[in-house]
């Protein structure tokens, strides 16, 4: 379309950023809000769209702007954008020593002090004010009385905007000496807590509209001001806290997240030991403002009952704030209940209004009360909702939430087409049931509560096909499943409900997808009371219900999101473990298990499958922290099988049937589903690896899209890059390759930085090698030169692998013909000899190839601790002449090889970069020593290598412990609890060494 036939709301801009800001104040007010706006989000989005010089212009053409008059639109582009452009990194960068930065500050400054006494935009403006008092370092005396001064001369209007920036200027610059003085104390009380209150009906509508909780705040402040008015002026007393959301459409990538400035207080343990005194002539002050607003109560209204409540916030938060309040001040709560009776009698007076609108406005007071007292601390809680004027609040609260009035005709569900006495009905209740939701709630109130409000509902049951009593049934189960202490009465009944709303809204989507999030929240109080068979087998049998309606061609993404969500929380064992931790009747119904959720990771719909993927993390970690018994009712490896042979059925779509985005969605499926895998089961960790190594073969897909993946699990598991993740799996994926495909032609070295096969076998010479004589490779190896330099170069490794093939037995390498082979290649005199001269390097070698006790070694880079002990019987009897246990021998005549060995096993603990890497290292290091001490305390015991290896055993353990690292910690502390235990007859502890633990 021709941009003159475009429509007048889209515009393309044809010009440079310079040029673009450039000429803002010769602009229309349209055009400028427009330009200003499009800055706006520019400067958000992309924060380093600017270079320095660029900035410094937008600062200097901002800076123009404000020196002209604008409508109120204009001016709020204007606060926004000098607002962005301050928090810029640039802004604090140069602050102190650009003069041009500095000129921006005094102008903004200046303009913002205007805006604020006209009280337009106080949302934005204030926020901007905050922003100023924070950034600046050289505060001033001057400055101080510049803000104090439109609240002195009562320009600015009270509100939670104008007390925030209070909040904001105490906290950080503290109590200026010159500025608050006794007069100006005296007159920011005048504005903080107005003498006319009880006369002006507009000051006590404003007043009624203020948060309590920022009035109390600045209160504290003012009654609580540092002894000799200490200025508090320290620059760590803020801290800017970063957010970081991300998220990417195809798979994780390494993104730099975008600060979000928030303010956090810290406070300095300087400022924690000066005395909280409280002032006692501010004290009076703030007594005789509470005394003025007693007599209000003649003029009964909502906004009187709103500022009543208003006022019992107040107070109830300065008595949570300030202990003194109560023990010290205690006549200050009488206050309290005085407020009380005014708030009884005014309910008393409304409790006949029949008006609708009164209705609503007391319904709409009521609820912010009630949610404010969720602030409090559980004593006065308790003392607030015990009152008779709470119980009479509540009583006409009940009034207006009993209503029968089911008569809509048909299933539509549009909450906005109540009536609205319905919508008041259900919004009473909740109010009602938000009194629950407080801390101090005592147990049997709620569960009086709770019960009344339920056989009202149940009288709703037979028109639970109509919208309202849908509506009604639902905003009573949100609030209910939040709470704590129900009582097993209740749970059936809520149980009940869900099920009669399944029966009846399943198959409309609004009604399956809040289903589906009720159930997720049931899911944990099912759980914490699982011994009621009938609760928990119903629960199961409605999450099968929807599971058929999921996999139903009517169903759309949405729902089986919803759905999908819902397993997902089922996962988690506080959740359940998918009901295998239930009492549940399994001749009615079945656990439920992750092949449930997993079944949906070849859904058609993309947002479907990356929902499965969210939750496949949880799943390995639930496995991961019960490796021995099974938290789900299928076990670990078959839930990996069958994720494998899911994601595996997506690719079997043919090309011709699908289109290339259908293709790249299939692709970042798989990727993501395996990058999952990878951050989260340590277990099949390296067989995830060798599942893409052999996917992007087979299916070709792009290298740069595997390196994107492995470089977030780089970033997540903490490693520096992840060629150091695929190194140390290295091993592991070359034997199996070889093994899939007898040659490493396709094999992917360009994911090791490799551009061709040549500079891979350099790279990598240890690992490749010994595959290749093993598996008699021929024509790779001759590549690498005479055959029989190579293998003696590598010969420790290649023996560790020929021993560990001898006492495995293992059908698909022959261990006779290959030891035959190799001493052919060198000769059977060299070989002998190599076994002698290197006999320490293979000792280490086999060391480092044994598996934690419960895990099956993968031949012939792995062995298990009775093979490794087969090893140590081969050498004895090949190789040890004597009688004498082999490590007696070598402690005798190599004991500077056995302290290198145990140097090196110690080493390689902290060289791992994974945690299971990391345990599987300290197993080999510590199973080493152990049948090492172990005979040589046998056969040497008074020996002092012995006794230097014990006592550098115990050193070295202690080192391991105090670093914290709690993967580690119990196998640690086991071993060190080993070598006390049995060796404390010759070991000598200093108490220095053992006192950290």
């Amino acid at each position: 379309m021709p941009l003159a036939e475009c429509p007048r709301k889209k515009k393309k801009y044809d010009i440079d950023l310079l040029s673009f800001i450039g000429d803002l104040t010769n602009l229309k007010k349209s055009e400028m809000c427009t330009r200003l706006n499009i800055i706006i989000k520019l400067h958000v989005n992309y924060p380093s769209i600017l270079n320095e010089g660029d900035y410094k212009y937008m600062l200097q053409c901002i800076k123009n702007c404000l020196n002209s008059s604008y409508d109120t639109d204009t001016t709020k582009y204007l606060i926004i954008c000098c607002n962005i452009l301050i928090k810029s990194e640039y802004f604090k960068l140069f602050m102190m020593k650009c003069d041009q930065v500095a000129s921006f500050y005094k102008t903004v400054w200046i303009f913002i002090l205007k805006i604020i006494m006209s009280n337009e935009n106080v949302d934005v403006s204030h926020d901007l004010l905050q922003s100023l008092i924070i950034l600046k370092t050289n505060w001033c005396d001057e400055m101080f009385i510049d803000v104090l001064r439109p609240y002195l001369n009562k320009t600015v209007k009270i509100d939670d905007y104008s007390l925030k920036t209070l909040i904001v200027l105490f906290k950080t610059k503290g109590f200026c000496s010159t500025s608050i003085n006794v007069t100006n104390i005296s007159l920011l009380l005048d504005w903080l807590l107005p003498i006319n209150i009880q006369n002006e009906l507009s000051v006590q509508t404003l007043f009624s509209k203020v948060n309590p909780y920022l009035l109390s705040e600045v209160m504290i402040l003012i009654l609580t001001k540092p002894s000799g008015n200490k200025l508090i002026n320290n620059p760590n007393s803020l801290e800017f806290e970063k957010s970081c959301d991300f998220m990417d459409i195809c798979f994780y990538l390494k993104l730099q997240d975008i600060p979000k400035v928030q303010i956090k207080n810290i406070e300095s343990d300087e400022n924690k030991r000066i005395k909280q005194t409280i002032d006692e002539s501010i004290l009076k002050r703030l007594i005789y403002f509470i005394k003025q607003t007693m007599p209000i109560e003649k003029k009964s209204n909502i906004v009187i009952l709103q500022l009543f409540y208003s006022l019992i916030n107040f107070v109830c938060f300065l008595e949570n704030q300030l202990p003194q309040f109560i023990n010290e001040y205690n006549e200050f709560g009488l206050y309290k209940f005085e407020y009380m009776e005014k708030v009884k009698n005014i309910v008393l007076e409304l409790k006949d209004d029949v008006n609708q609108l009164n209705n609503e406005e007391f319904v709409n007071v009521c609820s912010l009360f009630y949610k404010r007292l969720q602030f409090l601390d559980d004593q006065l809680v308790n003392v607030v909702l015990n009152h008779e004027a709470n119980k009479i609040t509540i009583l006409k609260l009940y009034n207006l939430s009993k209503l029968n009035d089911s008569n809509n005709l048909y299933q539509v569900l549009n909450y906005e087409s109540l009536t609205k006495k319905q919508k008041l009905s259900i919004k009473a209740m909740n109010v009602m049931l938000n009194t629950c939701s407080s801390k101090g709630q005592v147990l049997n109130c709620q569960t009086s509560l709770l019960e009344v409000l339920i056989q009202d509902l149940k009288k709703l049951e037979d028109t639970i096909s109509q919208s309202y009593t849908y509506f009604k049934i639902t905003s009573f189960l949100r609030i209910v499943l939040s709470l704590d202490n129900l009582t097993l009465d209740i749970i059936i009944q809520i149980n009940k409900f869900i099920k009669q709303l399944a029966k009846n809204w399943c198959y409309h989507e609004e009604g399956f997808i809040l289903i589906t999030q009720l159930l997720c929240d049931a899911l944990s109080i099912i759980t914490k009371n699982n011994s009621n068979e009938v609760c928990t087998s119903n629960m199961l049998m409605i999450i099968h219900s929807l599971q058929k309606i999921s996999k139903s061609k009517k169903c759309g993404p949405k729902m089986v999101c919803a759905f999908v969500e819902l397993l997902g929380q089922f996962s988690f064992t506080k959740n359940g473990n998918f009901g295998y931790t239930w009492n549940i009747d399994t001749n009615i119904v079945e656990y439920m298990s992750p092949e449930n959720i997993l079944s949906y990771i070849n859904s058609q719909f993309l947002e479907v499958r990356l929902t499965v993927i969210k939750y496949i993390k949880v799943i390995c970690v639930v496995y991961e922290n019960s490796p021995i018994n099974s938290p789900y009712s299928i076990n670990y490896e078959d839930m990996f099988n069958i994720i494998l042979q899911n994601i595996h059925e997506g690719f079997m779509i043919k090309v011709s049937e699908t289109n290339d985005d259908e293709c790249n969605n299939l692709i970042s499926t798989y990727l993501l589903t395996m990058q999952s895998l990878l951050i989260s089961s340590s277990k099949y960790r390296k067989k995830c690896l060798f599942n893409i190594f052999k996917t992007v073969v087979e299916k070709n897909i792009n290298l740069n899209l595997v390196i994107n993946l492995l470089e977030g699990v780089a970033i997540e598991l903490k490693i520096k890059s992840y060629i150091i993740l695929l190194e140390n799996y290295l091993n592991f994926l070359l034997w199996h390759w070889h093994f899939e495909y007898s040659n490493f032609e396709k094999f992917p070295v360009k994911l090791f930085s490799c551009l061709k096969m040549e500079q891979f076998l350099k790279k990598y010479p240890f690992e490749i090698i010994p595959i290749l004589v093993i598996k008699n490779d021929i024509d790779l190896l001759h590549s690498l030169g005479a055959v029989c330099q190579v293998i003696k170069e590598n010969f420790s490794i290649i023996y560790a692998y020929i021993l560990a093939i001898n006492v495995s037995n293992v059908s698909y390498l022959n261990h006779d013909e290959i030891k035959k082979s190799v001493e052919i290649k060198i000769n059977s005199e060299e070989f002998n000899e190599l076994i002698k001269s290197q006999f320490s390097e293979i000792l280490l070698k086999c060391i480092q190839m044994i598996v934690i006790n419960n895990e099956q070694p993968i031949v012939p880079i792995q062995i298990n601790s009775n093979q490794f002990q087969k090893i140590i019987n081969i050498f004895q009897e090949t190789h040890v002449k004597s009688k004498a246990p082999l490590f007696t021998v070598m402690s005798k005549f190599q004991a500077r090889n056995i302290q290198s060995i145990v140097h090196i096993l110690f080493v390689n603990i902290f060289k791992k970069p994974t945690s299971e890497l990391r345990y599987q290292a300290l197993f080999q290091y510590t199973f080493f020593m152990k049948v090492l001490i172990d005979q040589l305390s046998k056969y040497r015991e008074s020996d002092e290598f012995t006794h230097f290896l014990v006592y550098q055993s115990v050193r070295s353990t202690i080192t391991l412990i105090n670093q914290n690292n709690l993967e580690i910690l119990n196998h640690a502390l086991e071993y060190l609890e080993w070598l006390i235990t049995n060796f404390q007859r010759f070991l000598v502890l200093y108490i220095n060494q053992v006192q950290p633990l």
